[in-house]
């Protein structure tokens, strides 16, 4: 079963060659940013509509939000493209890890101002749910206009 957040649509990271080589810790930065800031409830905009990239937190803060359950398997054909399959996080607002929560599959690159990120989600009450129909959701390929926890400030990386 397929469904949209709020609407997001793009294409997975296609890159030029101009984009910049990054370090395995860099992407994983970057994306552990996106997420915390895509499930803090107070990076929206005051009426609550959209991100508000103002009020984006860094990238220490994604401990407050989630723990990593499983790191997945990253990859990199040069270092300017990572990808990540099977990360799997657990938001601490619903305690234990073992429940259930969120597994993704991201690419991530540098586009010389910003950290783009693409890719899908998927989400399950209970891990044995997950990529069934009782439990499973999925995201792909999500709009920057709606969307703007995929793309990162370098500075947000800073611990």
């Amino acid at each position: 079963m397929a469904i949209m957040l709020l609407g997001c649509e793009t294409a997975r990271a296609e890159t030029d060659n101009n984009s910049e080589v990054m370090t395995l810790e860099t992407a994983k930065k970057a994306v552990y940013t996106s997420i915390a800031n895509s499930r803090s409830m107070d990076t929206f905009t005051d009426d609550g509509s959209a991100f508000d990239p103002q009020k984006f937190h860094p990238y220490s803060y994604y401990s407050k939000v989630f723990q990593v359950v499983a790191d997945g398997e990253w990859t990199t054909e040069d270092g300017r493209v990572w990808s990540v399959k099977g990360l799997r996080i657990s938001l601490l607002q619903f305690g234990n890890s073992t429940a259930g929560g969120f597994e993704y599959n991201l690419d991530v690159y540098f586009d010389g101002k910003n950290y783009i990120l693409s890719g899908d989600y998927y989400s399950a009450a209970q891990w044995k749910y997950l990529y069934t129909d009782r439990g499973s959701h999925e995201i792909e390929n999500p709009e920057w206009s709606v969307c703007k926890y995929l793309t990162i400030s370098p500075q947000l990386l800073d611990d």
